[in-house]
């Protein structure tokens, strides 16, 4: 799942710290880039915690790793997933040529946040006013508690970044959604989009979009 989804799988959710912890896992995949190093929080490894806030962030971590579990051998992902392989044959695509699979999981994901957006964006303003009550050294106290000495202040910041930015909401703006997948589409190793991709990307995801408003939001039971 993606960001607004997690959070929203967890509500009603008004700990600043356990959501924190739901979006930090895809937070430090996106700053892994800018670090040139996987910076990762292994649900298996984490160290136990020494204050309440780093708990609370631990549980959401945990939590994260645990609903993404369920999501993507579920019945809901395998179709989906499969449903948006199919939709892509249908298009002279020249931009996938490679890791198709990551496409199609990362399509439905951030379509599945589009549809949360666009059904009540308020889901969205919460998530934001969550998460701006955490306080930053604590996202960094977590990094130096599991290890990342080096990377705990830059992780941080960039979770600050990501909340500050609020780039969630963009997600409802065609041109700003095409131009992202495109990014994302990039650091697969995979070729810029031509002006026809884009169109047909567009064409995409209102098929895609229209497929998941027929269906419910997916609800996992996890151990966490």
């Amino acid at each position: 799942m993606n960001f607004l989804s997690h959070y929203y799988h967890e509500l009603p959710c008004d700990d600043p710290y356990f959501t924190a912890g739901l979006m930090l896992p895809d937070i430090l995949s996106n700053y892994s880039h800018r670090a040139g190093k996987a910076i990762k929080l292994h649900p298996w490894r984490l160290a136990e915690p020494d204050s309440e806030k780093i708990k609370r962030l631990t549980e959401g971590v945990k939590q994260h790793y645990a609903v993404d579990a369920a999501f993507h051998p579920s019945d809901f992902f395998v179709q989906n997933t499969h449903f948006i392989r199919g939709l892509m044959a249908d298009y002279p695509f020249t931009c996938f040529p490679r890791r198709g699979y990551a496409i199609e999981h990362i399509l439905l994901e951030i379509i599945l946040d589009r549809r949360l957006l666009n059904a009540d964006n308020r889901v969205c303003d919460n998530m934001y006013a969550v998460l701006d009550r955490v306080e930053e050294h604590v996202v960094a106290d977590l990094m130096e508690l599991n290890g990342h000495n080096g990377y705990s202040a830059g992780a941080a910041q960039h979770f600050t970044r990501f909340r500050h930015q609020k780039f969630v909401y963009d997600y409802t703006d065609d041109e700003r959604l095409v131009e992202l997948i495109g990014h994302i589409n990039r650091r697969l190793g995979n070729p810029p989009l031509t002006d026809i991709d884009r169109k047909h990307l567009l064409s995409l995801i209102y098929a895609i979009e229209n497929a998941l408003s027929h269906q419910k939001f997916p609800k996992f039971r996890t151990d966490s």
